[in-house]
């Protein structure tokens, strides 16, 4: 299996730029989720390589609103 996780983008401060990194990144941790079986078809190693994944999402999410959650007021 590929990594799990590929490296998290880091907030910088411009917007626009942000958003179009960080979506990029939430759109392979999407996809890699997808390439994984169905969660009642998990086995150890894959259901911890989704809650990885999922884990990481999570964490850019609040990375990337902690940054620029003013923008969407």
């Amino acid at each position: 299996m590929d990594s799990v996780v590929v490296s998290a983008p880091v907030a910088n401060g411009d917007f626009a730029a942000d958003a179009a990194r960080f979506s990029v990144y939430w759109r392979d941790a999407k996809d890699r989720l997808s390439r994984l079986p169905a969660k009642p078809k998990r086995d150890d190693t894959t259901f911890d390589a989704a809650e990885t994944i999922k884990q990481s999402a999570r964490d850019t999410r609040f990375a990337f609103l902690r940054r620029h959650g003013r923008h969407a007021l």
